[in-house]
């Protein structure tokens, strides 16, 4: 799916602190809004002449969906069960990873969310409850039934980098990400208190509480796996059982196999919580303005159709909220076209044609994205925050991009603190250290 020009460099820690731009700064002098001038209807910048035109081929889209569906459905697979998976394939590395976040956590427990220093009696108790001795006491196959939250270790419990005593916290450091409802899933430990589940998802392992996940068989796998899926394109859509006694929050992001279609609408599968804790099927009748055939066609107007229902939304650090961060906001947007993204933005800069640009200027910069960068299949890259390149506006390049802020001159900070379309120098008239300025500065363009 392209090739790697440069060398970007992956760690764990960087896998797991993605979209850290001005997250770990101290506090600021001064706060005040980032000025932005561009529009904030993505329809504005499209070209009309070209919204219907593919962006690339139906051969190579059906490439990137039959990738994300094998992505998808891995833990599932051969390869998705105890001994495999992303951290060298080997069960001693996630017991390694799991000692480690508790051993940070102990040397740095953090605020929690009422402005009182986590105690290390709090940490032990989740340490405890993880029964890593035993790791693994299960290994299942398995599926969300909630939407849910993904977290480094088994505790709600938020440990903030500051003294922030407000529920309103955006930067929980165990949040890792989202879960939605029919999330294939692999379930490797239950906690001591049965309330928890450490799985893999196929971009991460964490954290889950075992209400959100049941299990699955070879029987359920063959009767999901259906072949013919469908994509969320109504973000926050209801969906409701065909006998009213099962609902969820369809968030865009999350795709669902379908039984039968009619002009209108899709029969779609959904997971429900059986006895025994294992998944049942139920079904429910869902229209087509909320879901359409995976994969959409990659039209300008189909992303403008996912990116304006996304404009604005709250940034929250691992998807808290069910929001957005920058990686995540890229992987919702990209799902129903059947593009897969890693989580991290380090790992998505390395899933297209990487080009760094960190010897040019300011404005060679912004000309060479101008050039060669490919409205919505173009990835910009700055350490710690991705971005999507969607097109020209009044001659100036045009991003999308979940941002918390950036600092400006004398410690000050310019705030946005959510999805948003800006120029490439946004905040330079409040003398920000701009995007364009920062040092790690590339593009990676899909589709190629």
């Amino acid at each position: 799916m392209g090739k790697q020009i440069g060398r970007l460099t992956l760690s764990i820690a960087g896998s797991l602190l993605s979209c850290a731009l001005a997250l770990m700064l101290p506090k600021y002098a001064a706060a005040q809004a980032l000025y932005i001038s561009t529009p904030q209807d993505i329809n504005k910048i499209i070209n009309p002449k070209t919204a219907n035109r593919p962006i690339i081929s139906n051969m190579t889209q059906m490439s990137y969906s039959r990738n994300y569906l094998k992505q998808f459905f891995n833990p599932w697979g051969r390869h998705g069960g105890l001994f495999y998976g992303i951290f060298s394939n080997q069960k001693l590395n996630i017991i390694r990873l799991e000692k480690s976040q508790i051993n940070y956590l102990l040397g740095s427990p953090g605020w929690n969310q009422y402005g009182k220093r986590n105690s290390i009696n709090w940490v032990k108790g989740i340490a405890s409850n993880m029964v890593l001795p035993t790791y693994s006491n299960t290994d299942e196959t398995a599926i969300a039934v909630q939407n849910t939250y993904l977290r480094q270790l088994p505790t709600m419990g938020p440990r903030l980098n500051t003294r922030t005593a407000s529920p309103d916290y955006h930067f929980d450091t165990l949040q890792i990400s989202s879960v939605w409802v029919g999330t294939p899933l692999h379930v490797l430990q239950v906690s001591s208190d049965k309330q928890w589940a450490l799985i893999k998802t196929s971009w991460m392992v964490g954290w889950v509480p075992f209400s959100a996940v049941a299990y699955v068989d070879s029987s359920f796998i063959k009767q999901w796996q259906t072949g013919q899926y469908v994509a969320v394109v109504d973000n926050k859509a209801q969906i409701e059982s065909s006998d009213s006694a099962a609902s969820f929050t369809a968030y865009i992001g999350s795709i669902f196999p379908y039984d039968k279609k009619t002009s209108s609408s899709y029969e779609v599968l959904m997971p429900v919580m059986g006895s025994n804790h294992d998944a049942e099927i139920e079904y429910a009748e869902v229209d087509n303005t909320v879901v359409n055939q995976f994969p959409i066609a990659a039209t300008p107007n189909n992303f403008a159709r996912i990116i304006q229902q996304l404009m604005g939304e709250p940034y929250d650090w691992g998807g808290l909220r069910y929001n957005s961060d920058c990686s995540a906001l890229m992987m919702k947007v990209f799902t129903p076209f059947g593009i897969w993204l890693p989580r991290s933005s380090i790992s998505q800069a390395s899933t297209g044609t990487y080009v760094p640009l960190i010897r040019k200027t300011v404005q060679q910069r912004i000309r060479y994205l101008v050039k060669y960068g490919v409205p919505f299949m173009t990835l910009v890259y700055i350490n710690g925050h991705i971005m999507l390149y969607v097109g020209k506006y009044q001659g100036q390049p045009i991003i999308f991009h979940n941002l918390w802020g950036l600092a400006t001159a004398r410690h000050g900070f310019a705030y946005a603190g959510k999805a948003v379309l800006t120029r490439v120098d946004v905040g330079a008239s409040q003398r920000a250290y701009t995007i364009v300025q920062r040092r790690t500065f590339g593009i990676s363009t899909l589709g190629g």
